[in-house]
């Protein structure tokens, strides 16, 4: 082998390592980035669901208060309580579920 050959050959492993190197470097930056996209959806959807709750919890109180004014039957009421449960376990499963995801996402 040539002496240029031999140089050829340590400038390519050269840049490999230097590109190894400087994939590592970037590594971290882009872990980063994908942390805080997912810590701001996270923050997102959290401003949503607590939103949600508190229309649902509006809602409750009215139906409650009519309820107590007598312009709603109790039936009517026990009716209304149970969707009002159902739309609530609902919101908190999906809350657990887009939790869960933003780990998933973060461990990657």
């Amino acid at each position: 082998m040539t002496e240029d050959e031999l140089a050829n050959i340590e400038n390519g492993k050269l840049k490999i390592n230097l590109n190894q190197t400087l994939q590592n470097a970037k590594t971290p930056t882009e872990m980063l980035q994908t942390l805080q996209e997912a810590y701001e959806f996270a923050q997102f959807l959290e401003s949503e669901s607590l939103e949600i709750r508190r229309d649902l919890d509006a809602i409750l109180k009215r139906a409650v208060n009519a309820l107590v004014e007598e312009r709603i039957s109790q039936e009517s009421f026990q009716s209304f309580r149970v969707i009002w449960q159902i739309a609530k376990g609902d919101l908190n499963q999906e809350r657990m579920r887009t939790v869960e995801q933003a780990q998933l996402k973060v461990s990657q």
